[in-house]
């Protein structure tokens, strides 16, 4: 889900030399948030003028630190 990622990079040429000889249309690498503390909740909502078209969506994470803060859990999840 879109909620847990801290950023994307598309990495079109060269990336066969990173990433083997079969990434040769390229490499998409997703960086997840993995030191995010607490719960966040995102509600979206949307319609078209004039049509019956309606979009919602609802993002959660969550993260927290546990075992004497020796481990981190994060987790997300989107609702369409």
């Amino acid at each position: 889900p879109v909620a847990g990622l801290r950023s994307l990079q598309i990495l079109r040429d060269g990336a066969a030399a990173i990433y083997g000889s079969d990434a040769v249309a390229g490499v998409v690498n997703y960086q997840l948030k993995s030191d995010f503390e607490g719960n966040k909740i995102t509600v979206k909502h949307g319609s078209s003028q004039g049509t019956t078209l309606n979009e919602s969506t609802v993002n959660l994470l969550t993260g927290f630190n546990f075992n004497d803060n020796a481990s981190h859990f994060t987790g997300s999840m989107t609702l369409y």
